[in-house]
């Protein structure tokens, strides 16, 4: 299974300038990616800053990408 996870309001929520992670979403994508699914994390921010909040929260090695553009729904 392939899963594309945004950052915002997902894997974690902001609060002003406080950055709240989110722990059970944070849990789930670490039990996919161990699963053997494909994951990929995306933000309109850049896949810099997706792949900034990953390394943030210790999820880089759980991800096979990063991008700045919302996956198509088909």
């Amino acid at each position: 299974m392939v899963v594309f996870v945004d950052v915002a309001d997902t894997l974690v929520r902001s609060v002003g300038t406080k950055r709240i992670p989110m722990p059970r979403v944070n849990d789930r994508v670490r039990s996919l990616h161990r699963d053997g699914h494909t994951l990929f994390l995306w933000s309109t921010g850049g896949g810099d800053y997706a792949r900034a909040t990953a390394s943030e929260f210790g999820l880089c090695e759980c991800f096979s990408g990063f991008s700045e553009t919302e996956p198509h729904h088909r």
